[in-house]
């Protein structure tokens, strides 16, 4: 009787599992229909049998399916120039990039990807009507939050834009240099932009990262010589071409360089009301500036001041040195 027992439970087990796995009943479900005495240990390669990654296999067959070529570039490695492909995917209506090895640049996460600076892999992206900004060698570097983003006279700096207000961001060291607050931007070299806000008016200078804010404070800043004049009404200031630091404030009648933009120091007169003085600025960064307590200042291979009706030399420290 018990071997009968044991042939007819045995039976129905077996029945059991094949008609569950059909029909995807779970481990519990099976176990409802035994009688609480018999071994249910086949339950556990039964659940293993239905977390096979079958969907897993779908989703890539789907991305290479759906996947378009989007842009190809060189890189160098050992074996030499090697040429990779990028292509656009799609997934659940969303684009992203893979690599041709099906590595992910970046998920599918954006309504649309479209060309922006070839050149150097830089690709727009669409989120809700706003744009970012990514790369195909290093992934995103804006993320969709701007209403647009335009190329600059800079080729490592872009513009950010939010409605009517503008901001700055260097593509080349992922830095943002302005936030788009500022009415208008205008780049006057490769590395200083002049910036407006509530009609005042500032400077940004920034090379290689290294970045210097003069905040809006000025009537006008326009370039002379190699330097930057700032003004505050009809008073004139000094600002550094070279690095954006401000060497003298709009306080001054007039500011007027008296030797060569090229020489290693140079030598600029400045005036209030019928005094002179003088400012040497160095290619070094070195400042000295002297105040306007002479009756003249001239500049004749080294500096002559006038002074209570002599003559005399000063040093590149503003020391007289002789008459």
């Amino acid at each position: 009787m018990k071997k009968r027992t044991i042939f007819f439970y045995s039976l129905l087990l077996i029945f059991l599992a094949f008609f569950l796995i059909k029909a995807n009943y779970t481990n519990e479900e099976l176990t409802s229909f035994l009688p609480n005495n018999v071994n249910t240990t086949m339950n556990v390669s039964v659940g293993a049998a239905r977390k096979a990654p079958v969907n897993r296999k779908h989703r890539d067959d789907k991305i290479s399916q759906d996947k378009e070529l989007l842009d190809t570039y060189e890189i160098t490695t050992e074996q030499g120039n090697v040429i990779k492909k990028i292509y656009k995917f799609s997934h659940f209506d969303k684009l992203g990039l893979v690599d041709e090895n099906g590595k992910k640049i970046v998920k599918a996460l954006y309504d649309e990807i479209t060309e922006f600076d070839k050149s150097k892999g830089l690709y727009k992206t669409k989120l809700n009507d706003l744009t970012g900004l990514i790369c195909i060698k290093s992934g995103v570097l804006i993320p969709a939050k701007f209403q647009d983003i335009e190329l600059t006279q800079n080729d490592d700096i872009v513009f950010i834009k939010n409605y009517k207000y503008s901001g700055l961001y260097d593509t080349k060291n992922r830095l943002l240099l302005l936030k788009p607050i500022y009415s208008n931007l205008i780049g006057l070299n490769k590395y200083n932009w002049k910036l407006y806000s509530a009609h005042k008016v500032g400077l940004l200078y920034s090379e290689n990262g290294n970045t210097v804010l003069v905040k809006p404070k000025y009537s006008e800043i326009e370039p002379y010589k190699n330097m930057f004049k700032s003004y505050i009404g009809d008073k004139v200031g000094l600002i550094s071409y070279q690095n954006g630091e401000i060497l003298a404030e709009p306080i001054y009648n007039d500011i007027e360089l008296l030797n060569s933009e090229n020489d290693n120091v140079q030598v600029f007169r400045t005036s209030v009301d019928d005094r002179y003085g003088v400012i040497f600025y160095s290619k070094s960064g070195e400042l000295t500036v002297v105040s306007p307590i002479y009756q003249d200042v001239q500049y004749k291979g080294r500096v002559n001041v006038l002074s209570g009706g002599y003559w005399r030399i000063l040093d590149n420290k503003g020391n007289v040195t002789s008459r």
